[in-house]
C-alpha cells in the first residue's frame, strides 16, 4: 500500500475521531508518522471528548494533558506571529512595494532571452505580483498575457481550474493562452483533488524592454548597500 493510500485512510479514520495510536496499530504505521498526516485535522468536541475519556480510563492523563498543552501553546505562537506580521508590515510605500516585487521576481521570473513571465502556483503570490506590475510599471490589464500548466491528470478539470484564474486576476479567460498539459508519473494520490490549481505563468504583452529593465533594477538590488 502506498504511502499516499495509507494518509488518506488516517485522514479518514482520524476524521471518525479514532486516536493516533489506534489508527497507527491499524494501518501498521509509526505514530509518528500518523501524528503529521493527521495534525490538522479538526475532532468534533464530542470526539475530543471521547478521546480524553479513553486516555483517562488508560491511566493516561499525564501524557494527554501535556499534549494538549502543547497543542494549544503551538496554535497561540501561530496566531501571535500572524497578529504580529499585520502590524509589522501593515503597509507599503512604492518603493518598498517595487523591492518586495523585485525580490520575488529575482526567485521565479524570467531572466534569460525569451518572454517576461512570473510563474508561480500560490494565487496570492499571482495575485501581488499582477498588482505590482500595475503600479510599479504601469502595465495596463489587456497586457497580461496568463497561461496555465496543469498535470494531465487534472485535464477534465481544466476549464475549472482556468475559471478560477480568471476570476483571481479579473481577467477574461479569452486573454489566456492555450493550457499546457504536463506529463507526469507521480502516483500520489492527493485527498482534496478539487484542490490542485496548476501553476500560472503571468506574462507580459511586448515585454521585453520591461524584463531588461527588471534584470537591471535586480543587479542594483544585489549590488545595494546591506544593513551593517
Amino acid at each position: 500500500m502506498s504511502k499516499s493510500v495509507q494518509r488518506l485512510k488516517a485522514l479518514a479514520l482520524r476524521r471518525q475521531g479514532k486516536s493516533v495510536k489506534d489508527i497507527a496499530r491499524e494501518l501498521f504505521v509509526s505514530r509518528s508518522s500518523i501524528s503529521i498526516w493527521c495534525r490538522d485535522v479538526i475532532l468534533t468536541d464530542e470526539q475530543e471528548r471521547n478521546l480524553q475519556r479513553t486516555m483517562l480510563e488508560g491511566g493516561h492523563r499525564g501524557r494527554m494533558l501535556g499534549a494538549l498543552r502543547n497543542k494549544q501553546k503551538r496554535l497561540d505562537t501561530i496566531r501571535k506571529y500572524k497578529e504580529e506580521g499585520l502590524r509589522v508590515i501593515e503597509s507599503m510605500n512604492k518603493r518598498e512595494f517595487l523591492i518586495a516585487g523585485l525580490a520575488l521576481y529575482w526567485a521565479e521570473g524570467s531572466k534569460k532571452e525569451g518572454k517576461l513571465v512570473f510563474t508561480n502556483s500560490d494565487p496570492v503570490l499571482i495575485d501581488f505580483m499582477k498588482q505590482w506590475f500595475q503600479v510599479c510599471f504601469g502595465v495596463r490589464r489587456d497586457e497580461f498575457m496568463p497561461r496555465l500548466f496543469i498535470v494531465a491528470s487534472h485535464k477534465d478539470r481544466a476549464e475549472e481550474v482556468l475559471k478560477f484564474w480568471s476570476s483571481l486576476l479579473g481577467l477574461p479567460t479569452a486573454q489566456f493562452g492555450r493550457p499546457i498539459f504536463l506529463k507526469s508519473v507521480q502516483k500520489k494520490q492527493y485527498e482534496n483533488r478539487e484542490g490542485y490549481l496548476g501553476v500560472l505563468g503571468l506574462g507580459v504583452r511586448n515585454g521585453t524592454d520591461l524584463k531588461y529593465k527588471l534584470i537591471g533594477l535586480i543587479g542594483g538590488l544585489a549590488k545595494s548597500k546591506k544593513p551593517e
